[in-house]
């Protein structure tokens, strides 16, 4: 918020002296976009609740203008959420981190995938902590529920039990590969095996 203020008053526009109000529309303008650019997982500020604040009486009006004109002023560099940051705020809001290294695996593992590049980040990240939460012991079918409950409140995703299954194959096939190449080496190609393994993840992957 600081560097936002700094530069609108150093800009060209800007080297008049500004009045008390205007000085006081700039900081509270720069705080609010500086926390709806960078801080998005904070508490909301509303316009109205700083023109209240204000001590110059200033509207929301003139909040919402003096916005635009940072806005137009200063080069903002927006920047747009990855499913990675997405785990992670779940992670901090409903799950303990064991979660994260887990649900990682999956996104960067779809980052080449066509299917996975067309769904929301948002979307993208609850399904591989769904898989992650699946894996891991200690998580109940209330537990799960619960977490469901949230995410779709906060995002407005619907459950996508597709996407679920998709990323839950980039983690069997790292893990088929290693257990491929383990029991070749000690007893050859044993089509017992794979069976075993085929088993272990459709018993990982329910519907």
């Amino acid at each position: 918020a600081i560097d936002i203020f700094d530069r609108f008053l150093s800009s060209a526009q800007q080297r008049k002296r500004p009045d008390k109000k205007a000085y006081e529309a700039a900081v509270m303008s720069s705080l609010l976009l500086a926390t709806k650019l960078f801080s998005p997982t904070t508490n909301p500020l509303h316009l109205k609740d700083l023109a209240d604040m204000s001590i110059t009486s200033i509207t929301a009006h003139d909040l919402r203008r003096t916005c635009q004109e940072i806005y137009r002023t200063v080069s903002l560099r927006k920047r747009t959420p990855t499913a990675a940051q997405f785990a992670r705020a779940l992670v901090q809001q409903q799950l303990p981190n064991s979660i994260f290294l887990c649900a990682m695996k999956q996104i960067e593992r779809s980052v080449q995938d066509e299917y996975c590049m067309r769904v929301p980040a948002s979307l993208l990240a609850w399904m591989a902590l769904e898989n992650a939460m699946l894996l891991r012991h200690g998580f109940s079918t209330n537990d799960r529920e619960r977490f469901r409950a949230f995410v779709t409140e906060a995002s407005g995703h619907c459950y996508n039990t597709n996407l679920r299954k998709r990323l839950g194959t980039f983690l069997y096939r790292e893990d088929s590969t290693t257990s491929t190449t383990i029991s070749r080496r000690s007893s050859g190609n044993n089509p017992t095996l794979l069976i075993q393994r085929v088993v272990s993840y459709n018993n990982f992957i329910p519907n």
